[in-house]
């Protein structure tokens, strides 16, 4: 799978750090990229457009900040991972906020990966290795 053909959904309220990451990321060749400010919009997005069970979600991953409103990051991720059909989506924990109790939190949660914010080439080699990773 090439870099623009991951479909990318990016959750995080602070508009500069959506604006900051996109940037770097649509740099880098990932130009399928839908930003969210909070989990609910996320999470309404998602079971929306990949609720029914019927699309491939190995080129979906999902990258959330863990403090939003409305709903946290940690929450977005157990609701997602507890949906039948959602829970094969990729989510990356993307937070500022990453240590030993957090890290937990996130495996408990079944985050597929974490990263330290303002991280971003560990992002994009992270989100590369899921493009090598995949069949196609």
């Amino acid at each position: 799978m090439t870099r623009d053909q991951l479909q990318i959904i990016f959750t995080d309220d602070s508009s500069t750090i959506r604006k900051g990451v996109s940037r770097a990321l649509k740099s880098a060749g990932f130009s399928n990229i839908t930003e969210f400010e909070n989990g609910s919009q996320t999470l309404q997005h998602l079971e929306i457009n990949f609720g029914n069970g019927e699309q491939n979600l190995s080129k979906v991953v999902l990258i959330s900040d863990i403090e939003m409103p409305q709903m946290d990051g940690l929450t977005l991720c157990k609701n997602v991972k507890q949906n039948s059909n959602l829970k094969n989506i990729f989510i990356i924990m993307f937070s500022s906020l990453i240590n030993k109790q957090m890290i937990a939190k996130c495996n408990a949660v079944k985050a597929d990966n974490y990263v330290t914010k303002p991280e971003t080439n560990q992002l994009i080699q992270l989100l590369d290795e899921l493009c090598i990773g995949s069949e196609d």
